[in-house]
């Protein structure tokens, strides 16, 4: 759909982790053929993920509740759903991002992409915090083994926090504007 260079991006180690442009853009449906491109890449080994950040988080956000902690308890849940993580007594009641770092911290096969949409009011609550969940994710995405992958979308705004000092934002990826298609 006139895209494809911005999807290669989106699904290699070391492309693209922010997504940013203005409303009806086509910024979700990059995210979903991202998604698809990823999985039919390695099938038996890829794993990738959808997650609009509207919605739940939204109510996470202004309940105050710990961004950080909910989002890996999604994480968690959505691995374990695929069957990539396995849920026992043992691991049930491990925390979170301690259990995504003991799986992917270390050589395999199973590589995982997230694409967490409409992060917009996440990073905000995010900044406050001195960008904890965009740090934790950084030790993620940025280790060897290369089996973890975040990507972000939002509005032009969250564009911003790259030029903030000390955001690890650019340590996951490049930015990755979508403006308007040209008809050539």
């Amino acid at each position: 759909f006139g895209r494809e260079n911005d999807i290669a991006s989106l699904v290699e180690p070391r492309g693209a982790a922010l997504v940013y442009g203005g409303r009806q853009l086509g910024k979700t449906t990059l995210l979903n053929a991202a998604v698809q491109e990823f999985r039919k890449r390695d099938p038996l080994h890829n794993h990738a993920f959808y997650m609009p950040m509207d919605g739940i988080f939204q109510h996470v956000v202004e309940r105050g509740i710990n961004v950080k902690k909910r989002l890996f308890e999604q994480l968690v849940l959505k691995l374990v759903d695929a069957k990539v993580l396995v849920n026992n007594a043992s691991n049930a009641q491990m925390d979170p991002e301690d259990r995504l770092s003991q799986e992917f911290l270390r050589p395999g096969t199973t590589r995982v992409l997230f694409c967490l949409d409409e992060i917009d009011s996440v990073l905000n609550k995010d900044a406050a915090t001195n960008f904890e969940l965009v740090r934790s994710l950084k030790a993620l995405v940025n280790d060897p083994h290369h089996r973890f992958r975040v990507v972000f979308a939002g509005l032009n705004n969250v564009n911003r926090f790259r030029t903030y000092p000390n955001v690890p934002l650019e340590q996951l990826g490049s930015p990755l504007e979508v403006g308007i298609l040209s008809s050539q």
